[in-house]
């Protein structure tokens, strides 16, 4: 599934990862599936990404902006993996990656906020772009947004809480002749 190292540190508080691994897109899609909060694969990711979510072999640098609140900015470069794990960019088609044209370019950026001891919010933006195989220089590009306010009381003798989790994706992919 996953097989990466990552960095401890480097200057400019970067961190840099190398090997395979899933895309950062989203809340649920770097996620495996024995530390999901429900039983299946959510259908956004399955029918974008592909059944075993969007991974591939690649480059990943991260930079935790020095801001007043959590906010980290994620890049990645990676190959497609084909129909398990890129369905909107290789699909079935298993190619050798023969230039920077063949690759996926992620990006995401997310926020953290603490609003109380027992109330926090986290808000993130993705993007991957990259050529989709159904024709010469075809292009797809998935966009998505997500929302995670969290409500765990501190003094809850029980340590029970509340999560809501929203997850949205658009993708725009050209077509052969299109």
């Amino acid at each position: 599934e996953e097989a990466y190292a990552t960095t401890l540190s480097l200057p400019g508080g970067l961190q840099a990862r190398v090997g395979q691994f899933l895309f950062p897109f989203g809340r649920a899609n770097p996620t495996h599936p024995h530390s999901w909060a429900f039983a299946d694969q959510l259908l956004s990711v399955g029918k974008f990404l592909g059944a075993e979510s969007g991974r591939g072999l690649g480059l990943e640098v991260s930079w935790l902006l020095p801001l007043p609140w959590f906010s980290k900015i994620t890049t990645a470069i990676s190959e497609p993996a084909g129909q398990c794990c890129s369905a909107s960019f290789a699909g079935d088609v298993n190619e050798e990656v023969t230039g920077f044209e063949d690759l996926l370019y992620t990006t995401r950026w997310e926020h953290f906020f603490e609003l109380s001891p027992s109330l926090s919010v986290l808000m993130g933006s993705s993007v991957i772009a990259g050529e989709n195989k159904r024709g010469l220089g075809n292009l797809s590009v998935l966009t998505g947004g997500d929302l995670l306010i969290r409500y765990r009381p501190s003094n809850s003798p029980l340590r029970r809480g509340l999560k809501l989790q929203v997850e949205w994706i658009h993708r725009q992919q050209q077509v052969a002749g299109d």
